[in-house]
């Protein structure tokens, strides 16, 4: 039997660490001896420190613009790349509506090949808490993505989506591809609790008795990371305390954290496994999300988890169970949540193991890979 030719076209990929590159990661571990997978994706800088290193599949890269977006820099328009690329493929697996994903679900539509999209994000909730203006700016920004979404996701056969909650927003906004429910995933032998969290701090250049309040992602404005920042601000005039930022991203939040002496900017990580070690809590003070990788992965990692209640981060999350909820944009709501886990040890520790818990028995990539199996088996 022939093995099947799939091209995974997305704007983001390794070397940039980033939720879809991680997840693309895992999910290429779990496909690659039973596919014939090619990759596109941009051509970031130091790209070449990791496909000198890859066998497991092709990799065509796109030229990006010299300019950044926060940390991220977009790739050029390369339609006839794409095409040739889509061509050659009997499946187009896309990423996001960004110029890569934009050229290969158009092309997948010319050359009548199928084509499925993973949705990881929703891209008109993303502009409406990204943008720094408001008012009428972003208003269009918002419809013209909207727009967008609908012309090319409605180009699909087929939408894998991360809860039944994105699956019904996306059909509300007259996306009518069928959709399939793939759960995210997190590999949970590596990202596990440490042997020793005083040895955890010291490994990653704390001192072993702060207490580290930490975030791990994105800077970005739909992370209101002020929120966060305000809570903490609030919480050191009465104890001591360090706060941990792994991740890159806009200048506006890297001013804000560098004029603390608390505050560590770890910056972007490609093991970002002994920074959550280190953490205390982690906090997601996100405005909009499908999932969160990093907050599965930090509750893998055996860390109590304060939350806002934003897409499918509610269904897996049990307040006072195995995670905690602040509500969104509130810093005083989330500053009481922290002091709770700060003065009860042992609550910490309940949530971290119950969190723990719930990603091994219903977040695990084994699954979540045979699921994607059976989806790329229908076309």
């Amino acid at each position: 039997m022939r093995t099947k030719k799939i091209l995974i076209a997305s704007d983001a990929f390794l070397p940039r660490w980033d939720g879809i590159a991680r997840y693309l990661d895992e999910v290429i571990k779990g496909l690659w001896k039973d596919y014939d997978i090619t990759v596109i994706a941009p051509q970031f800088p130091n790209y070449k420190n990791y496909v000198d290193n890859e066998t497991r599949f092709r990799i065509i890269r796109v030229p990006t613009f010299n300019f950044t977006l926060g940390d991220y820099y977009p790739p050029k328009f390369a339609g006839k790349t794409v095409y040739k690329e889509v061509k050659r493929a009997d499946m187009i697996w896309t990423h996001a509506v960004m110029p890569i994903g934009i050229a290969a679900i158009m092309s997948a539509s010319i050359l009548g090949r199928p084509c499925i999209s993973t949705i990881h994000s929703i891209e008109w909730e993303l502009a409406r808490r990204a943008l720094k203006e408001k008012g009428f700016i972003t208003h269009m920004s918002v419809v013209i993505s909207k727009l967008i979404g609908m012309f090319f996701y409605n180009r699909c056969d087929m939408l894998m989506v991360s809860s039944q909650n994105v699956a019904d927003l996306l059909s509300w906004n007259r996306i009518n591809s069928p959709k399939r429910i793939i759960k995210l995933a997190t590999d949970t032998e590596k990202f596990r609790p440490a042997l020793d969290k005083a040895s955890a701090k010291i490994n990653v250049g704390l001192k072993a008795k702060e207490f580290i309040i930490g975030y791990c992602g994105r800077l970005g404005r739909e992370k209101d990371l002020g929120t966060l920042y305000r809570a903490f601000i609030r919480f050191t005039r009465k104890h001591d305390a360090k706060l941990l930022v792994v991740g890159d991203g806009i200048e506006l939040y890297k001013k804000m954290f560098s004029r603390n002496k608390n505050v560590i900017m770890a910056g972007a990580q490609d093991n970002v496994v002994p920074y959550l070690q280190a953490m205390d809590i982690y906090v997601l003070p996100s405005l909009t999300e499908t999932t969160s990788l990093s907050t599965l992965e930090a509750m893998s990692t055996g860390i109590p988890v304060i939350a806002t209640q934003v897409g499918s981060v509610k269904q897996y999350i049990r307040n006072s169970v195995n995670g905690m909820f602040f509500t969104r944009q509130d810093h005083f709501s989330l500053y009481k949540k922290i002091c709770y886990l700060h003065e009860n040890p042992k609550v910490r520790d309940m949530l971290g193991q119950n969190a723990r818990e719930t990603v091994k028995s219903h977040y695990s990539w084994n699954s979540t890979i045979k699921s994607i199996k059976k989806v790329l088996e229908l076309f």
